[in-house]
């Protein structure tokens, strides 16, 4: 028992000291680090244009007094406001915005500006009615969308052209058959919409209008799909009736250049039967039945139309010459 007092004596004796050696007051007590990583609840922001849209982030965790700036202003505003960090998009686009607390800590978050959720088109049905085997077009356009537009279809016989703005030009060639496609327009943020696209063909060849133009210019002229051959100025004019009671219109130029017309029925206003047009030149080789009619009579000119479909297109011309 004595034994056992001394050694707890002596382990007194060698631990006291160091214990008061250990709270001097004159060494100083090491500062504790209470403040946290700043922690942002999502990864990227998409945030809708317009104050009324503007959106809180959500901060998670962090040491407040925060501070906040966007890279691109002319893209998106970043502000606190009651003591919340604030987004408010400007326009389309994408930026970043910073955010910083007063622990020293900061992150960065992409923030992508758009316009609506939905894209919205002038039009979702349109019909394009062709010469047969001619191409058309249509204009269109977005009325509400996020850019950066593309346009598909379905169909090869389809295709459009889009602008930034959204405008619109679809195309189309006419088929013996209607036919029908899908155009799909998407923008930057992945919203799409569709436009059906009716094609088909007419063998009319010429509007109201046009054929106002056409009977308006009493010039002498002989037109196929829109073209005349620059020889007719050289050639000889061809106007007669012969014994069949075939009248004929046209112009040869020698052997090697000519446009010939004929048909029976007279010269005055209407369709004509048994319609024939030979051409050979600068307009192609023809030997055709044809569809003609005379549009007009003013006893002093004649003028008039024809058609015929080869290798499923319509070709079509006119022409006008003394009666």
């Amino acid at each position: 028992m004595k034994n056992s007092n001394k050694i707890m004596l002596l382990l007194l004796s060698v631990l006291l000291p160091m214990g008061f050696t250990g709270c001097s007051d004159d060494d100083e007590i090491p500062a504790v680090d209470n403040s946290t990583e700043l922690e942002i609840g999502v990864e990227s922001l998409r945030v809708k244009i317009g104050a009324e849209n503007k959106t809180a982030l959500d901060i998670k965790q962090g040491n407040g007094e925060y501070s906040v700036f966007a890279l691109d202003e002319s893209i998106a505003k970043a502000y606190v406001e009651d003591g919340e960090v604030v987004v408010e998009g400007v326009s389309n686009g994408e930026t970043l915005i910073v955010v910083s607390d007063k622990g020293g800590f900061y992150r960065k978050l992409p923030v992508y500006i758009y316009t609506t959720d939905v894209l919205t088109l002038e039009k979702s049905e349109v019909e394009l009615i062709t010469k047969l085997g001619h191409v058309g077009t249509f204009e269109t356009h977005v009325v509400l969308g996020n850019g950066g537009y593309t346009a598909k279809a379905d169909n090869p016989a389809v295709t459009a052209v889009i602008t930034e703005e959204g405008e619109v030009t679809i195309s189309a060639k006419s088929k013996p058959e209607a036919y029908t496609a899908t155009l799909t327009i998407t923008d930057c943020t992945a919203l799409s919409a569709t436009v059906k696209v009716s094609v088909s063909a007419t063998t009319k060849a010429f509007t109201e209008e046009e054929l106002a133009v056409i009977k308006a210019d009493g010039t002498r002229r002989y037109y196929l799909d829109g073209k005349s051959d620059s020889y007719m100025s050289w050639g000889t004019s061809i106007n007669s009736e012969n014994e069949n009671g075939d009248v004929i219109y046209g112009w040869q130029y020698y052997t090697y250049y000519l446009y010939k017309l004929s048909f029976k029925g007279g010269k005055t206003v209407g369709k004509k039967t048994e319609g024939l047009f030979n051409a050979k030149g600068g307009l192609g080789t023809h030997n055709e039945s044809i569809d003609l009619e005379i549009i007009q009579n003013d006893g002093t000119n004649v003028w008039g139309i024809f058609t015929f479909t080869k290798d499923e297109v319509l070709h079509y011309g006119y022409f006008c010459d003394k009666k």
